[in-house]
């Protein structure tokens, strides 16, 4: 099981999610030749449950989905997007979301807002 792939596939799947960012969706780092809004994810840690024999029986991740914009009312609104996507995913678990801004890093001179969703996620 790869939670990189799961989470490319849950995101680049969801009709709503791909209208907003097309194929802008990349796993630790945000192409800079790619325009916003953008989503950059990471799978931040991940445990591996075993049992006595030591056999995998199932698998924890927590996904961080970075949603950016150029205002925060488009990041936090395609933050709730990605909320909506996670939810029909049967085994996921907690979420939460924070928020922040950076100064602008691609000869812009306007701010990028971030959304950031944590999910964790459980597969076998």
């Amino acid at each position: 099981m790869s939670f990189a792939t799961d989470t490319y596939t849950l995101l680049a799947g969801d009709g709503s999610i791909a209208a907003k960012v097309g194929t802008r969706i990349s796993p630790y780092a945000r192409n800079p030749n790619d325009d916003f809004p953008a989503i950059v994810f990471q799978i931040a840690r991940e445990e591996i449950e075993t049992d006595a024999g030591g056999a995998d029986l199932m698998r924890i991740a927590t996904v961080e989905i970075t949603c950016m914009d150029r205002t925060y009312l488009e990041a936090d609104a395609l933050a709730e997007l990605v909320i909506t996507a996670i939810r029909g995913r049967t085994a996921a678990r907690s979420l939460t979301i924070d928020r922040d801004y950076g100064d602008p890093y691609d000869g812009s001179s306007e701010l990028v807002y971030r959304a950031t969703v944590t999910a964790t996620l459980a597969g076998s």
